[in-house]
């Protein structure tokens, strides 16, 4: 099919700088705040499943529990997952850029 990355696990790993370690934790994707599950993350990026349509653009923030967000660029999309190139991250018990306010404010109300 025109357009389609192949996902392989080896053709994949090939393009990945850093291994990815298996893992399987809660995050929000914002715009939106929408529930995800980290399958998989590295430095440098993550695989992460959609619990709903992922419709955010191509630069996402994706918030961890731990009090972690990354910013970062959709890679490619497939069957309810997505994967994503860190660009930065921020710890969000201080104090926050611009880009990583509403991070922080979910974050903060996650009771």
């Amino acid at each position: 099919m025109r357009g389609m990355i192949d996902r392989s696990d080896r053709a994949a790993k090939d393009r990945r700088r850093e291994d990815r370690l298996l893992v399987d934790l809660d995050a929000r994707v914002l715009p939106g705040g929408a529930p995800c599950r980290i399958l998989d993350m590295s430095p440098g990026g993550a695989r992460v499943r959609m619990h709903t349509a992922l419709l955010a653009p191509s630069c996402v923030l994706v918030e961890w529990r731990s009090g972690r967000a990354y910013e970062a660029q959709v890679m490619w999309r497939a069957n309810g997952e997505a994967g994503l190139k860190f660009s930065r991250s921020c710890d969000l018990r201080g104090i926050v850029p611009a880009p990583f306010v509403a991070a922080k404010a979910l974050w903060s109300m996650r009771g």
